[in-house]
């Protein structure tokens, strides 16, 4: 196989950047992004091409990786993702241009106060540790992907709160409900 490809060495890898070309696009890769120049998701890097397996090399792994996970920066940035397929001998590779917004945390930040206002001396301890969680989460998110996913477990983890049944009925602590007069 190396030696036939060894012969028309040339040929084939042209026609191997040609397949990758005409196969993976940069739109083909934008996944939920609008286009290449607002990138705030992750990107969809597919694995193979054919049966031959293609590998990503990113020129800034601290903002998207190798699997196309987004990390958006406090500043926009350039970033170039490589795709390589090699099949033997041959190899062929394409780069592809993205430039990476950085991310707005306004509204997440706005609503994570909100819920550290919530009292929770009187929640249950499942709403508590729920609401703690959702806060942590949507404190450490550092891309659109995971802020929009921390925004919404936020939000229902502050809505669907349970609370301890003293809070619901304080004469529960007496051991007793008012009863209306008259009533037995």
């Amino acid at each position: 196989e190396n030696e036939v490809q060894n012969q028309a060495k040339e040929e084939f890898e042209a026609k191997l950047k040609d397949k990758l070309a005409g196969t993976v696009t940069q739109e083909s890769l934008l996944g939920n992004n609008e286009n290449a120049q607002e990138i705030k998701y992750d990107l969809t890097l597919p694995a193979k091409l054919d049966d031959l397996k293609i590998t990503w090399e990113s020129s800034d792994k601290s903002v998207i990786d190798s699997k196309g996970t987004v990390t958006n920066p406090a500043a926009a940035a350039p970033v170039e993702m490589k795709a390589t397929v090699s099949s033997g001998i041959l190899s062929a590779s394409q780069s592809f241009p993205f430039h990476i917004v950085p991310l707005d945390r306004r509204a997440l930040d706005e609503l994570i106060a909100t819920a550290e206002a919530i009292d929770s001396r009187y929640l249950t301890e499942a709403s508590k540790n729920r609401l703690e969680q959702a806060i942590k989460d949507a404190k450490e998110a550092n891309s659109y992907s995971k802020a929009d996913a921390a925004y919404e477990r936020l939000v229902k983890a502050s809505t669907d709160l349970g609370y301890v049944e003293e809070y619901v009925d304080p004469f529960a602590l007496l051991g007793r409900r008012l009863q209306r007069p008259g009533k037995r």
